[in-house]
């Protein structure tokens, strides 16, 4: 009989003879072998996936943050997708990452400006900004002047609800 152990000792031996990744002793190796299988299925994206990357970047922000320009779009692109069903969720899990990898993020805030634009209606991408501005704080400033505006224009709507 196998058991669940076994297929995790078959991927560690793929994997590794795949991506040459180091000695297993290294602190960042179960990291990055976490963090290759799930890009490696990221074209299959659900919020479990998102969030277990999310719980990765809490868990290891040091070893994790060299994956940010790899999983931006994978998350960029499951909000875009997803729509107001899911956003919310998925802008949580954005948000941690954001957190826990904080001076790494910054280069990647000009990349995320059009998602945030586009997106501005829902109040989950208005709080995923507030919390960018918290955050990053100067670093923000720059994308945030017109994000700012575009979230006064939908505030001036009738229909819409911030609070």
């Amino acid at each position: 009989f196998g058991s669940a152990f076994d297929s995790i000792d078959i991927l560690m031996n793929q994997e590794l003879k795949e991506d040459n990744l180091l000695v297993t002793t290294e602190p960042s190796f179960f990291t990055r072998f976490v963090l290759n299988i799930l890009l490696k299925r990221s074209q299959e994206t659900s919020l479990l996936l998102l969030k277990t990357i999310s719980m990765i970047f809490e868990s290891d922000p040091q070893n994790s943050r060299q994956y940010l320009p790899k999983i931006l779009p994978v998350f960029t692109d499951f909000i875009e997708k997803s729509g107001a069903n899911y956003c919310t969720e998925a802008f949580h899990y954005f948000e941690t990452i954001a957190k826990f990898s904080q001076n790494d993020f910054i280069p990647l805030l000009p990349k995320l400006q059009p998602l945030l634009l586009k997106l501005i209606e829902y109040n989950s991408c208005i709080e995923f900004c507030i919390c960018l501005s918290y955050y990053f704080k100067n670093e923000f400033i720059a994308n945030a002047n017109e994000i700012y505006f575009s979230a006064l224009n939908h505030l001036s709507s009738k229909d819409y609800n911030y609070f």
